[in-house]
């Protein structure tokens, strides 16, 4: 028997995915428009999918993603038919759609875009990318009948278009920096303004944040929805072995219970007490979560490109390390991960690429301060909104002494060095295709 939204869909016109994927990519330069009004008209058209299955809501600057993936993970192995909304994407949209680990097939990602055109059309509100993708997930999660879904804001919180859900089992804050500035506003007490605003009073709240001018913020938007806000401590999960080659760290909660955790860095350990605490809450309300579901859950999870180790390099017997940090923030975070790791002390390379709209000096400054950093390799991500690797390389070497014509830069003095030599000097330049300038 066909569901309610298959029966709906029916009359929709049929979008083949090549087709799916040019009509959202046609979004991508829609002008994020701030509120909830468009997203809430349209999904009433569909009849309120977000209405018809319960969700755990994460917001944050950085981890909000490694959360939502563990929680899944948790979740899944607990046998919970569990949605996942995750962005951005690493390789393909449909990563940010998933059930049971398992990415949203190519022809139900088609259907229910199609339906969301088709609700665009009626209500005459056209969305942006990330509505629309969020539009699929909801319709997806309520068809197939999600037990619980982890829901994953965008950017931001308050007008985020994921802040339809009127009843969350729990709401979570991870840390935050400054990212988005030009919609959340310049300083971290805005930001965290914005993020708080998922925050109902019906909803029991968790957030990494300790900082007192955040924390205040915090307190102060839960008290104004009626919600109760709990912090997770710093050390909450207390790190007793890292294995970097096997990318595990041994973690352990305040139970003395311990676990294998399948991504690497200090932070990974407090991302993984956040998760830990929504577990323990979903327990306490009635969810079977058994204990060999969380240590499966945390050993299991895959969640690529967040401090990930190839080991040894394809090219040597050196680390790849593959990480998505996009802010300040999370560059502190990898660099400190760095600093920590058997690799501290060896000879760096770092191929990056940024988008524009980034604050990419402050990013590159911090980077610079890596011990025995030899050479950057700069590419341009595949997005309307990436740093040309030419104005990267401009960028770098104003940063590190000035311009000339030799890319090879000092560290300490704004003389331009004829040649690569150990200490002190920086190997700049760009690379069209950086898998094989990585390799040399």
């Amino acid at each position: 028997m066909k569901s309610t939204i298959e029966r709906r869909q029916s009359k929709i016109p049929h979008l083949s995915y090549s087709q799916a994927l040019q009509e959202l990519d046609a979004r991508q330069e829609h002008r994020i428009q701030p509120g909830l009004a468009r997203i809430q008209r349209h999904l009433e058209a569909l009849g309120n999918p977000q209405k018809r299955f319960p969700a755990v809501h994460v917001a944050g600057t950085n981890g909000k993603g490694s959360v939502c993936a563990m929680l899944s993970s948790i979740l899944h192995r607990a046998g919970f038919c569990t949605g996942l909304f995750t962005s951005p994407h690493l390789c393909g949209v449909r990563e940010r759609i998933q059930i049971g680990a398992s990415p949203i097939g190519e022809e139900d990602f088609a259907r229910h875009l199609a339906a969301a055109c088709a609700a665009e059309k009626r209500t005459q509100t056209p969305l942006t990318y990330f509505e629309l993708t969020a539009s699929i997930a909801f319709q997806y999660f309520a068809e197939r009948g999600v037990d619980l879904a982890i829901i994953e804001t965008g950017m931001g919180g308050r007008f985020d278009a994921t802040n339809v859900l009127e009843k969350p089992l729990a709401c979570l804050l991870t840390s935050l920096g400054l990212d988005h500035t030009d919609f959340l506003g310049h300083s971290l007490t805005h930001i965290a303004k914005e993020k708080a605003g998922i925050l109902k009073s019906s909803s029991p709240a968790w957030t990494l944040e300790v900082r007192p001018s955040i924390r205040r913020v915090l307190e102060t938007a839960a008290r104004a929805v009626g919600a109760t806000l709990k912090t997770v401590p710093p050390r909450y999960f207390k790190v007793l072995a890292v294995h970097w080659e096997k990318g595990r760290q041994q973690i352990q909660a305040p139970s003395g219970e311990s676990y294998s955790l399948s991504l690497l860095g200090p932070h990974q350990a407090q991302n993984a007490g956040l998760a830990y605490c929504a577990i323990q809450h979903l327990r306490s309300t009635g969810w079977n979560i058994p204990e060999g579901a969380l240590r499966r859950g945390f050993s299991e999870i895959s969640w690529p490109c967040r401090f990930q180790v190839l080991y040894p390099h394809p090219a040597g017997d050196r680390p790849l390390i593959l990480d998505i940090a996009h802010n300040p923030q999370a560059i502190e975070h990898l660099c400190r991960t760095l600093r920590i790791s058997p690799w501290a002390n060896l000879p760096k390379q770092i191929l990056a690429g940024f988008l524009k709209d980034k604050d990419v000096a402050a990013m590159l400054k911090i980077l610079f301060r890596l011990p025995r950093l030899k050479r950057c390799i700069f590419t341009s991500p595949q997005s309307p909104r990436a740093l040309k690797a030419s104005a990267l390389l401009e960028m770098a070497r104003g940063l590190l002494g000035g311009p000339g014509p030799n890319s090879v830069l000092s560290r300490h003095s704004p003389t331009v060095v004829g040649s690569h030599r150990p200490g002190s000097p920086i190997l700049l330049e760009t690379a069209s295709h950086p898998e094989e300038a990585l390799s040399k």
